[in-house]
């Protein structure tokens, strides 16, 4: 797990790498006046589509950077352009719409066209039939995959939380197609599933350039921000609940925290046959169902 020390590093280089980008490449520090400053924080900080809380952050940081330099006799003590700015959450933000599950014609249009980055497809379908999260499926190794009775035994090992830890049972034709394709029964159990992945972002995880090529996919199906790659899970969730599955099944199938306290304390987990039959319940509308076997096989 990346520390928390790392990840501010790199959000700080990336705010000085933009700044940097504004002013035209290397300069002066002595050169940004309080009027330059005020003019960065309004054409770009403030047009950004970055969040308010981020837009404080990347002020704050620079804020900071000139502190530190002034303390080092890079800059006049008492001369920091980037103090005295009020960010507050302006009302764009406040209106902007919560992420959602996609519709069924969505759906439709997301699993079309010809993506063309490495696996893309294959991590979509495993996402919409297993509603795992996007790095779950992106850290798979070969060793995470067994097939019996005729279903595909997934484990997931790298979860964003305790609950997330488990072992989903695939039953569906279509992402057990894709597990059977990916999968080498020879080889290093350690070795990527999807070995044409390659870590990005400040803590390398191998769905960084994933989620980057989805988001350009989407849109380009005429998608909005309201849906994204965790709209899959929100949506195979929603499906379950459609089909009458009960909420601990469901809890167990897509590793959320249990929603009572003596199932979390009493409750030895799921057992593979459980899992299993969740497994063979997943199914979507037909227009659905022929257009992810078509993106898959194209």
């Amino acid at each position: 797990m990346t520390s928390p020390v790392k990840t501010v590093q790199f959000q700080r280089k990336q705010t000085y790498k933009e700044l940097r980008s504004y002013l035209g490449g290397d300069f002066n520090p002595n050169s940004v006046t309080a009027a330059l400053a005020a003019a960065y924080v309004d054409e770009r900080l403030l047009k950004s589509p970055d969040s308010p809380s981020t837009r404080r952050r990347k002020l704050s940081a620079l804020g900071a950077f000139w502190e530190w330099m002034a303390l080092r006799c890079y800059t006049p003590k008492g001369m920091n352009p980037w103090k005295g700015f009020r960010l507050g959450n302006n009302e764009s933000e406040r209106n902007k719409p919560k992420k959602r599950p996609y519709t069924m014609p969505e759906l439709v249009a997301l699993f079309s066209g010809n993506p063309t980055y490495p696996a893309l497809r294959e991590v979509m379908v495993l996402g919409l039939y297993t509603g795992a999260r996007i790095d779950e499926i992106c850290s798979l190794a070969q060793g995470h995959i067994r097939f019996e009775g005729g279903i595909a035994y997934m484990q997931i090992v790298k979860s964003k939380t305790n609950a997330g830890a488990r072992t989903l049972a695939i039953a569906h034709p279509i992402p057990l197609a894709v597990l059977k394709k990916r999968h080498r029964r020879k080889g290093p159990a350690t070795a990527q599933l999807f070995h044409e992945l390659k870590g990005g972002g400040y803590d390398k995880k191998l769905s960084w350039h994933v989620g980057q090529a989805f988001r350009y996919h989407r849109n380009g199906r005429g998608l909005t921000g309201a849906t994204d790659f965790h709209s899959l899970r929100r949506t195979f969730i929603t499906r379950l609940e459609n089909l009458g599955i009960d909420q601990v099944r469901i809890a167990r199938y897509v590793g959320h925290s249990l929603p009572t306290l003596a199932f979390q304390v009493y409750s030895g987990g799921a057992t593979e046959a459980t899992q299993a039959a969740t497994g063979r319940a997943v199914g979507y509308p037909h227009e659905v169902e022929k257009a992810a076997a078509s993106f898959i096989n194209q």
